[in-house]
């Protein structure tokens, strides 16, 4: 078992590229260049977990729920405005807070239509 001091020194010596390493110790894949990859200490407490981006209905549903408070959003998911945000133009959605209001103004309105 060989030991690096870092990602970059890990991926020079076995010739295998950062993000497949990074992915492996992420716990995103089982292996990377055909070896496992763990940290030696504890360094994977202080790694953000990945979190599961809710479906496209569900972010309508919370937009309608928080008055299109992305920060409140944020906070449930435990992810930054910024995530929330990508989230928003990954699924074609307005992502400016005039634009949200409006876009679900436009949904209500043909609910009750």
């Amino acid at each position: 078992m060989a030991t690096y001091n870092s990602l970059a020194e890990a991926s020079k010596q076995s010739n295998v590229h950062v993000s497949c390493i990074n992915s492996c110790v992420r716990g995103i894949t089982k292996t990377a260049g055909g070896y496992r990859w763990q940290y030696a200490n504890d360094m994977m407490a202080q790694i953000p977990k990945r979190v599961l981006m809710p479906s496209k209905d569900a972010l309508i549903k919370l937009l309608e729920d928080t008055s299109c408070n992305l920060s409140e959003i944020a906070r449930r998911y435990d992810v930054t405005g910024h995530a929330v945000t990508k989230w928003l133009k990954k699924y074609g959605l307005p992502y400016r807070k005039k634009e949200l209001l409006l876009y679900i103004d436009s949904i209500d309105v043909q609910a009750v239509s």
